[in-house]
C-alpha cells in the first residue's frame, strides 16, 4: 500500500471516530443540555421553569 493511501485511510478512520464520539456525547447529554433563553422570553413565561 502506498503511503498516500495509508494516510487517506488514517484520515477517514479519524473522521469516523470523531463523528462517533460526537454522536455519543450528544446522545448522552441529550436531556441535560442547557439552552439559552433571552430575558424577554423568561419574563413572558416562554422559558420552562426547570
Amino acid at each position: 500500500m502506498k503511503a498516500r493511501h495509508k494516510r487517506l485511510g488514517i484520515v477517514i478512520v479519524a473522521l469516523a471516530a470523531l463523528g462517533l464520539a460526537t454522536f455519543l456525547v450528544l446522545n448522552a447529554l441529550e436531556g441535560n443540555l442547557s439552552y439559552f433563553f433571552s430575558p424577554t422570553e423568561v419574563a413572558d413565561g416562554k422559558a420552562p421553569a426547570n
